[in-house]
C-alpha cells in the first residue's frame, strides 16, 4: 500500500471539514455578524468541489480494496477529526479548559461516523467490478452515489444527522435553490457528482468536453416560489422567543432555580410589551415537571407574566409513573387563559445524547444528558393551531437537524418553532452550527422558522433561510416579529424521491456504460483472433 495516498485523503478530508466550519468560525472566532463572511461563499463552494475532486482522484487511483478502505478511514478521520473537534469540548465541565477529554471525547463522536466512509468507499470499490464500471466517468459516478447512499441512510435512518453536509456551503448564495429543490441530501449528491465530472474533466480533457460543457452550466433549477401568505386575513400573529442567557439544569452543580426563573420571568415581561400571539421559551426551561410540583410560586409568577389571549411555550422533563416503574420525556407544552392547550413530547431523541441503542445499552453504556435511563420518546412530530395561529409544529433541539423527519411530519404546518438548550456545547462552533442547519430546514420547506435557545443563537429565520434577527452567545434578551409568509418548495412536494430516481438513473447509466466497454472489448479480441 502506498501511504502517500491515504495521506492525501487525510489532507483532503480536513480541508473539506475546515471549510464546513468556516461559516461558524467567521462569527465565532472573528466576530463578524450572520450573513458577513470573511471568505466569499462561492469560494466555499469552490473549495469543495476542489476537495471532493481530490477524493474522488484518490479513490480511483485504489488498486485493491484494503487501499480503498484505507482512503475512506483516512479521508473520513481527516473531515470529522476538523469538523466535530469543538464536539469534544462539549464533554468538559464548564470550568475545564480544552484538555485530552475533549480529545478522547471527538474521537468517541467520530466513531459514529467515520465507519459510513469506510463503508461507502469499499461497497463503490466492489460494485465497481460488478457494473464493469473500468471508466473514469463510470467509477467516479458509482463513489458519488455510494457515498449519497451513506449519506442517506445515516442522515434518514441510523442517527438522523447528514454524514457530510457539505451543501451547507451554498446557504447565502444562488445555489441554495438546490436545497429548496432537492433538500439538503440531494443537493449534497449533486454536488458529489458535479465534483465526479470535474475530475474526469481534468484526467481527460479530450474525452469529457461535452459532458464538462453539460456540466458546467448546471444551475438551480428550482427557483423560489412566489411566497404565499400563510397568515389568516387581518392583522398578522406576533411571536416572541426569549432568550434567558442563564445557566440550566443541565449542569445540576452550577444551576440556581431562584435565578434561572427570575430570568425567565424578566424575559416574558419584556416580550409581553409588544403584546405577541404566543411567546416561547427554550427547551427545559422549567428545571421541575409541573405535574410533581403542584404548588410552585416560581411558574405562577412566570404564568402571571403573560397577557391576556397569549399562550405561553416551555418545556421540561416530564415523568410518568407506571407500577414500580418511571419514563421521562423532553416535553414542550403550551399554556393559554391558566390551562394547559397543549403538549408535544420529543419525537426523535438523540442517540446517546437522551438515549442509547438497546445493545450498547446493556453494556452499561449511559446517556449523556437527562436522566440516567434515558428518555422515552413520542410517537412523531405534531402540528398545533392556536386561536388565530396559522398551524405550527414545535422541533425540539436536535429535531431541527432532521431532513426527512421534518418533511415527512410538518406536512401540514405553515411555519415551526425551534425550542432548544445549547447550554451543553457551552462556547464552542456547535449553536451556531446548530443555527445554520436549522436555516437548512426554513430553505428546504419554505417554513419560517422562530428559534429560541437558552444561551445563544436564539433567531428568527425567514421562509427562504435568511436570518431577519439573532440574540448571539451569553447575550439574555427578546425578539418579536410577525410571522413571515411561507413560500412552495419543490421540495415540500416532491421530498427525496428524485434522488432516489437520480440513484437508479446513475446506476443504469454505468451499467451501460460497462455493457459498451465489454463489448468493445470483445470486438478487440475477436479482431485479434481474425488477424492470427
Amino acid at each position: 500500500m502506498r501511504p502517500s495516498r491515504p495521506l492525501f485523503a487525510l489532507i483532503a478530508g480536513a480541508g473539506l471539514g475546515l471549510i464546513h466550519l468556516s461559516v461558524a468560525i467567521d462569527v465565532e472566532w472573528l466576530s463578524l455578524s450572520p450573513g458577513q463572511s470573511s471568505l466569499p461563499p462561492t469560494i466555499r463552494i469552490v473549495l469543495s468541489l476542489a476537495a471532493l475532486c481530490a477524493l474522488i482522484r484518490i479513490w480511483l487511483s485504489a488498486a485493491s480494496l484494503k487501499l480503498a478502505l484505507a482512503i475512506g478511514l483516512m479521508g473520513g478521520a481527516g473531515y470529522y477529526g476538523v469538523s466535530l473537534y469543538w464536539l469534544g469540548h462539549a464533554f468538559l465541565a464548564p470550568d475545564e479548559i480544552y484538555s485530552t477529554k475533549a480529545f478522547f471525547g471527538e474521537a468517541a463522536s467520530m466513531l459514529l461516523f467515520v465507519p459510513w466512509w469506510v463503508a461507502a468507499m469499499g461497497f463503490a470499490t466492489v460494485v465497481r467490478p460488478l457494473l464493469a464500471a473500468q471508466s473514469s466517468i463510470a467509477a467516479a459516478l458509482l463513489w458519488s452515489v455510494s457515498m449519497s447512499i451513506a449519506d442517506t441512510l445515516l442522515a434518514d435512518i441510523a442517527y438522523q444527522i447528514p454524514l457530510a453536509p457539505i451543501a451547507s456551503v451554498l446557504i447565502d448564495t444562488p445555489y441554495d435553490a438546490l436545497i429548496s429543490g432537492f433538500g439538503i441530501l440531494g443537493a449534497n449528491f449533486i454536488l458529489l457528482a458535479f465534483a465526479a465530472c470535474l475530475t474526469c474533466l481534468l484526467l481527460n480533457p479530450s474525452a469529457y468536453a461535452v459532458g464538462a460543457l453539460i456540466a458546467s452550466t448546471v444551475v438551480p433549477l428550482v427557483a423560489p416560489a412566489p411566497r404565499l401568505l400563510s397568515s389568516p386575513k387581518g392583522q398578522a400573529p406576533v411571536v416572541s422567543v426569549v432568550q434567558p442567557a442563564g445557566e440550566q439544569r443541565i449542569r445540576p452543580t452550577y444551576f440556581d432555580r431562584a435565578s434561572w426563573m427570575a430570568d425567565l420571568e424578566r424575559g416574558v415581561r419584556d416580550a409581553a410589551a409588544v403584546h405577541p400571539s404566543v411567546i416561547v421559551l427554550p427547551e427545559l426551561s422549567l428545571p421541575y415537571d409541573p405535574a410533581l410540583e403542584m404548588e410552585t410560586d416560581d411558574l405562577q409568577a412566570l404564568l402571571e407574566a403573560v397577557p391576556q389571549g397569549t399562550a405561553l411555550l416551555f418545556g421540561y422533563y416530564s415523568t410518568e409513573f407506571d407500577d414500580e416503574t418511571f419514563s421521562s420525556m423532553n416535553r414542550m407544552v403550551g399554556w393559554q387563559q391558566g390551562r394547559e392547550v397543549m403538549a408535544y413530547d420529543k419525537a426523535h431523541l438523540v442517540p446517546f445524547g437522551e438515549f442509547v441503542p438497546a445493545p450498547l445499552a446493556d453494556l452499561g453504556f449511559p446517556v449523556l444528558t437527562g436522566p440516567s435511563s434515558g428518555l422515552s420518546s413520542g410517537q412523531k412530530i405534531a402540528t398545533w393551531t392556536l386561536d388565530t395561529l396559522p398551524p405550527f409544529s414545535v422541533l425540539i433541539c436536535y429535531e431541527a437537524l432532521l431532513t426527512g423527519a421534518v418533511w415527512r411530519e410538518t406536512t401540514d404546518a405553515e411555519w415551526l418553532i425551534n425550542a432548544t438548550s445549547e447550554v451543553m456545547l457551552r462556547d464552542t462552533l456547535g449553536p451556531y452550527l446548530n443555527l445554520q442547519y436549522t436555516r437548512i430546514r426554513a430553505v428546504e420547506t419554505g417554513k419560517p422558522i422562530f428559534r429560541a435557545a437558552a444561551t445563544g443563537w436564539t433567531s428568527i429565520i425567514d421562509s427562504d433561510g435568511s436570518i431577519l434577527a439573532a440574540l448571539p452567545r451569553e447575550v439574555a434578551g427578546t425578539l418579536s416579529n410577525v410571522i413571515p409568509d411561507r413560500r412552495l418548495t419543490f421540495f415540500t412536494v416532491a421530498g427525496y424521491y428524485p434522488l432516489y430516481l437520480s440513484w437508479v438513473a446513475c446506476l443504469l447509466i454505468i451499467a451501460i456504460l460497462g455493457q459498451r466497454a465489454r463489448r468493445k472489448v470483445g470486438r478487440e479480441y475477436a479482431g485479434r483472433g481474425r488477424l492470427i
